[in-house]
């Protein structure tokens, strides 16, 4: 699997260096030590998963029937409440997180104990495969902003299914190439856009064209905003106002945001 951990590298060392700040209180939903941790204690005894709630999980797909009843077998669902950690930087695991429902944050906390925010955790996204490929231990702590629900897959059973199913693995690498991409994007980002751009820029990409302007079919977080261009939310807020005093940006009381003369 060489080729496979080349790819994991890879998308790690492409990752933007420097992080911003997490631009909201990270006491209201904690804050962890960063290295030098015991290994992961044994979790409670959760939920046995279904096939049909595996077949429904974009990664897991292209499993046959066979390969998602042993997962089904050997997998478990857990229940985090909202501020409870379900990874911790620093520590080694040996299972894959896939969320089934609730929004997370991934952070990780720096030598002086400053928090940053790496990505924003919701229905179908997993962590902990780098650490089954690689053996490293987990760069971020993921802690729940809203009660969570997670699959937790004992990692030897997934290398099984990869091992067994060409398909995961080919469906597995188009994700850390994703991630790879979406890394390299937000760098030039970063290097050739003023925040305003990168502001619309985001926008843009995000939201669907629809009568006669671009729609985003839920409200504007101004915090995961500021996160994703690199910027405080300070600056963000000042930005998405004066958007909102040209014309360009609207938010509807329904909870849409509404995007108006952007290129297509």
């Amino acid at each position: 699997m060489t080729w496979l951990q080349n790819l994991s590298a890879a998308s790690l060392a492409d990752a933007p260096p420097h992080p911003m700040p997490v631009p909201l209180p990270i006491g209201e939903i904690g804050s962890a030590p960063a290295v030098g941790l015991p290994p992961t204690t044994r979790r409670r005894r959760g939920i046995a998963p279904n096939i049909v709630m595996l077949r429904g999980l974009p990664l897991l797909k292209p499993l046959s029937d066979a390969l998602c009843s042993r997962l089904a077998a050997q997998s478990e669902i857990q229940h985090f409440a909202r501020g409870e950690r379900v990874v911790l930087q620093g520590q080694r695991d040996d299972a894959l997180y896939i969320f089934l429902s609730g929004r997370a944050y991934a952070t990780r906390t720096g030598p002086t104990g400053r928090d940053v925010l790496y990505d924003v955790l919701e229905y179908g996204s997993h962590i902990g495969e780098l650490g089954l490929i690689d053996g490293e231990a987990h760069a971020a702590t993921v802690r729940c902003i809203t009660p969570c629900k997670v699959l937790i897959v004992p990692g030897a059973e997934f290398l099984t299914c990869m091992a067994q199913s060409p398909e995961l693995t080919q469906l597995l690498t188009h994700s850390l190439v994703q991630r790879l991409r979406h890394a390299n994007h937000r760098i030039a980002s970063l290097a050739l856009q003023d925040v305003k751009a990168r502001v619309l820029s985001h926008l843009h990409a995000i939201s669907s064209p629809a009568d006669g302007c671009r729609i985003l079919n839920k409200p504007l977080n101004r915090t995961e905003l500021a996160y994703t261009v690199g910027a405080s939310r300070e600056m963000v807020s000042r930005i998405v106002k004066v958007l909102q005093r040209q014309g360009t940006l609207r938010e509807d009381a329904d909870g849409t945001t509404r995007l108006f003369d952007t290129a297509d």
